[in-house]
């Protein structure tokens, strides 16, 4: 930024067009599943996304869920182009939302009155898998969840803006 004049960032005509994390690239290119599943975490916290919650890696099992205003979302990464095989777990993930709460490390996130989503982030193409009983199960693509990233750089996006974002992702 040292060609930048003092004071770009308060002058929006001068920003740069993108202002993305490294670790961006290496969500879009790696082959590790580890890394995918972590920097994911990452870039929804990024979002503003506070409450959020990491799985252990188990698995079978989710790698997380988040609560956003009245909105709760379990989401699993894959690198995996093939989606059958993540059949048994949707219904799994399903299952846990139908309860009116989530257990995590000892104690319980309340789900009642939210709308409920499973999200299968991938790097293929936004499409809804199925519903099941009310909980939309979609397939969510990493360039989708960046894409809200740089328009809440560059727009004035509130939180109840985000959820309708977050709640049409994949759709």
């Amino acid at each position: 930024y040292s060609d930048y004049s003092e004071g770009w960032y308060l002058d929006e005509d001068s920003m740069p067009a993108e202002i993305d994390p490294p670790f961006f690239y290496i969500l879009k290119e790696t082959t590790n599943y580890q890394q995918f599943e972590d920097y994911t975490y990452w870039l929804l916290k990024l979002l503003g996304i506070h409450e959020i919650h990491k799985f252990e890696r188990q698995k079978g099992t989710a790698d997380g869920f988040f609560k956003f205003n009245s909105m709760v979302v379990i989401y699993d990464t894959t690198l995996s182009r093939d989606l059958t095989a993540k059949d048994t777990q949707i219904d799994n993930y399903c299952d846990q939302l139908k309860k009116e709460s989530i257990h995590y490390q000892g104690k319980y996130v309340t789900m009642a009155g939210c709308r409920k989503q499973v999200w299968i982030v991938t790097r293929g193409t936004p499409r809804k898998i199925k519903e099941i009983d009310g909980i939309v199960v979609k397939e969510v693509p990493i360039n989708s969840i960046i894409s809200v990233y740089r328009d809440r750089l560059h727009k004035d996006i509130g939180e109840d803006k985000l959820e309708d974002i977050l709640k049409a992702l994949g759709s």
